[in-house]
């Protein structure tokens, strides 16, 4: 795999289509199988980062695609980048397991954050637990992983985002998804363990910071 800088935040937005099209020029050679156009950022309205990650298979409408993901950017742009794969390579994003209906979401947010919210219930201290026990509500914050794949005839587009994302965001998530095309579905990381960082009482709640699904250190 070939991974190149289409664009940083120390230039001018402007120069990244035609940057895309020379990278794409330069290194899409006869053993190319596909690429995939990526653009991060960060909206600081709703607390996520995102990449919105564009794959394809036939070269050259590079200075359109990336026209349109800075156009329907979420927020905050931080890079672009353009990765070229080889016949056989990896690509991370074909293990996605898109495989739950955007009707879902709510459902599955509301259902993990209940589950979360069990499973600090259980690993804080006695003092705190007595608080929540005699009424005081557990607030839990945590960051959400999710991806949604969307298809727009032979490109996949895979909106990946990191944050607080709650139930109540589904509609715009959904916006968003459909400003590229067909929404096929997407998929949630469950909550298979989790780091409690910080536990404070406030006035009428108990609000704890956990990290879900923590990297392990060696």
């Amino acid at each position: 795999m070939i991974l190149r800088d289409v664009w940083q935040q120390d230039r001018g937005i402007e120069e990244a289509p035609q940057e895309a099209t020379r990278l794409e020029r330069k290194y899409w050679g006869e053993n190319t199988s596909k690429a995939c156009l990526s653009l991060s950022g960060f909206n600081t309205d709703e607390m996520y980062a995102y990449t919105i990650y564009m794959s394809y298979g036939k070269p050259g409408n590079a200075t359109g695609m990336v026209k349109d993901l800075v156009a329907k950017a979420p927020g905050s742009i931080k890079h672009i980048r353009l990765r070229f794969y080889q016949a056989g390579e990896k690509d991370p994003l074909d293990d996605v397991q898109a495989n739950r209906p955007f009707s879902s979401l709510r459902a599955d947010l509301l259902s993990s954050d209940e589950e979360i919210k069990r499973m600090v219930l259980g690993r804080i201290e006695a003092p705190m637990k007595e608080k929540v026990s005699a009424g005081k509500r557990l607030v839990v914050g945590y960051d959400v992983k999710l991806k949604l794949v969307v298809t727009d005839g032979s490109t996949k587009i895979t909106l990946a985002v990191s944050g607080n994302i709650t139930p109540d965001m589904d509609k715009r998530l959904l916006s968003l998804a459909t400003s590229f095309g067909e929404v096929k579905g997407y998929e949630i990381s469950p909550a298979r363990e989790l780091e409690i960082v910080n536990v404070e009482e406030r006035r009428d709640s108990v609000f704890a910071f956990v990290i879900v699904n923590p990297s392990r250190r060696e």
